[in-house]
């Protein structure tokens, strides 16, 4: 049994169409198709490319290293996640992020009210002086 994937896509800035492509699965993506409870699907227009993202939760996953290769997610809530069950969160560098954050607000702060001060000082001079004559 074949399995296609139908997703649309744009002749013109006017007419769209349905493509029907062959979804190829490995025998161990139909494994994990099997075994997991789906979540989450997304099809996605990227670099010209169409992509569809499947999101499936494998109950007591065993964790594996194919060919000493490690897999790593780049995350929208973790930081990553390693094939080998690490997961970070990445509170520490969002901590570290926000802290140098508040310092460079602080040191622009501090910047903005030293020239303003020098300024007001040229000002005052020059009054005093008679480069201006009001």
């Amino acid at each position: 049994m074949k399995s296609f994937l139908a997703f649309p896509f744009f002749l013109s800035r006017h007419q769209a169409a349905i493509s029907n492509s062959p979804l190829v699965l490995g025998e161990r993506q139909k494994k994990q198709l099997l075994q997991g409870s789906f979540r989450e699907a997304e099809l996605v227009f990227t670099r010209g490319k169409w992509l569809f993202n499947l999101v499936i939760e494998i109950p007591n996953a065993e964790p594996s290293l194919r060919n000493g290769v490690m897999e790593i997610d780049l995350g929208k809530n973790n930081l990553y996640a390693t094939n080998t069950g690490k997961i970070s969160k990445g509170k520490t560098l969002r901590d570290k992020r926000d802290r140098y954050l508040a310092l460079r607000r602080h040191n622009i702060v501090k910047h903005l009210n030293i020239k303003r001060l020098k300024h007001n000082f040229v000002i005052r001079r020059s009054e005093k002086v008679g480069l201006f004559p009001f």
